[in-house]
């Protein structure tokens, strides 16, 4: 209900100058782009956008400073501006990771998705894509408004540039990323992963026993891998005896070593 929305931010526009009081008026700044965006109005959203951007930055607020950075590239990626959108869309991501804030990281890989599949790197498109799927079922993100068919066309044209059954291939190699891989490849910090052999090799490993063993590849501890997999140490200590027993190795450097082979990095 567009018209509702802007009657309430008028009357808050109306308020908030009063309150002289940071929080009212960045979140008005924010709903209002939001509206913007909405309304197909960009350049009031860059205008908005860029205000955010300054008194964030004052501020030291780094959460509304990817909001504000993640709304100027939704208003590129609406315009079809790639270039534009992909960086400030990066620089979000890049605040997203510093956080550790996830809907603003599945933001970034689909948005890195959208921008690799129009770039013509179809298959980091698609990696990208499985690597916001998979991020999208840890934290029940979704996707809203315009920004849903410029990400739904990105795979519709990596999956044509690529054909069906090797698009499927990438896209699941991306679903087995790490999340710091999958970040890694949106901010262009890593190649995508070679999955022409990996796709076809039976792994003795679980879904969940594989994010593990990759984890523990990364010289994560285990209370530090239950934090990135929001389980507790017990259950990734289980997980690890059951990789090793699995594998046939007896420490963690010999999971390691394993999981970088083609083996160790494929589904079941």
């Amino acid at each position: 209900d567009p018209q509702a929305a802007r009657r309430h931010l008028d009357e808050a526009e109306a308020i908030a100058p009063r309150l002289a009081d940071f929080p009212a008026t960045i979140e008005l700044l924010l709903s209002q782009s939001i509206h913007a965006i909405f309304v197909g109005d960009l350049e009031t959203v860059r205008a908005l956008s860029l205000e955010g951007v300054t008194l964030s930055r004052e501020a030291g607020d780094l959460y509304q400073l990817e909001n504000m950075f993640r709304n100027l590239g939704v208003a590129g990626m609406i315009s079809g501006d790639l270039q534009s959108a992909n960086s400030w869309f990066g620089e979000a991501l890049r605040i997203a990771r510093l956080v550790d804030n996830r809907l603003g990281q599945y933001w970034g890989l689909a948005a890195a998705g959208w921008y690799a599949a129009h770039a013509g790197q179809a298959r980091a498109a698609a990696q990208l894509l499985g690597a916001a799927d998979a991020l999208c079922t840890q934290t029940g993100a979704t996707l809203g408004g315009p920004t849903i068919p410029s990400v739904a066309g990105a795979r519709q044209l990596a999956m044509e540039a690529l054909g069906a059954g090797a698009f499927d291939a990438e896209f699941k190699a991306g679903q087995q990323l790490t999340r710091e891989v999958a970040l890694r490849l949106a901010l262009g910090e890593a190649a995508p992963l070679d999955s022409s052999v990996s796709a076809n090799v039976a792994s003795p490993l679980a879904k969940r026993e594989l994010e593990v063993a990759q984890l523990v590849a990364e010289g994560l501890s285990n209370k530090q891998i239950g934090v990135r997999l929001f389980v507790s140490e017990a259950t990734v200590a289980s997980h690890i005896r059951h990789i090793m027993d699995k594998l046939g190795v007896n420490s963690r450097s010999q999971i390691a070593v394993l999981t970088a082979t083609p083996a160790g990095r494929s589904d079941p």
